[in-house]
């Protein structure tokens, strides 16, 4: 009698933590997640669930939740998403603000929570630079346009420079080396990388 397979945590969903957003196979998370409205606005308050059909869409939901914002902790989760849908200025509502949010996030696919706030903010100022832009296409005044403009060159700037840090928060720990130049004379050898020693000097 063959021994039943026993399921990885990668392949296993998880629901008996609360609070905590599903382990599931990398495959389900290739799709950004969308949430819709569920019942009408309490006091300016939008209530919004995850828009799946079945147990499988809302595993696809759940990875590619963890993806966009690098976390397991749903709260965590819903916070950042929250926070990046703010400057989400080209959406019509609030949800699909937090889609569009949720869809640039999930495109940068950050590694961990840290990444997933340099996430946020990128998106930010993205959508801020954006907004100047077109602000300043839509102006004739030329004073209004060049205010506009130099707040978007400031805020472009700004994205590089955040771009910058999630490569080098990616690279850490990548080793890297950089030959310069190197001289060998007749007769001799040069090597490159690391170099041990066994005992005895063998």
């Amino acid at each position: 009698m063959s021994k039943p397979e026993e399921k990885t945590p990668s392949q296993e969903l998880t629901t008996t933590q609360p609070g905590r957003l599903a382990i599931v196979p990398p495959a389900k998370a290739s799709r950004a997640p969308k949430l819709k409205q569920v019942g009408e606005p309490k006091n300016g308050v939008v209530c919004m669930a995850p828009d799946v059909s079945g147990n499988d869409d809302l595993q696809a939901h759940q990875a590619g939740l963890e993806r966009a914002l690098g976390t397991s902790d749903l709260h965590l989760a819903q916070t950042l998403a929250q926070q990046a849908s703010v400057t989400a200025l080209s959406g019509t509502n609030d949800v699909e603000k937090c889609n569009l949010a949720l869809a640039a996030l999930h495109s940068i696919g950050p590694e961990n929570s840290l990444e997933a706030m340099l996430a946020v903010q990128m998106v930010g100022v993205h959508n801020l630079a954006m907004e100047f832009l077109g602000r300043a296409a839509c102006e004739k005044q030329p004073e209004v346009i060049d205010t506009n403009l130099n707040r978007a060159e400031r805020l472009l700037r700004l994205y590089s420079t955040q771009a910058q840090t999630l490569k080098a928060c990616r690279a850490r720990g990548q080793q890297t080396i950089r030959v310069e130049r190197v001289e060998v004379n007749s007769g001799g050898q040069a090597i490159v990388g690391a170099v041990s020693h066994s005992p005895g000097g063998a």
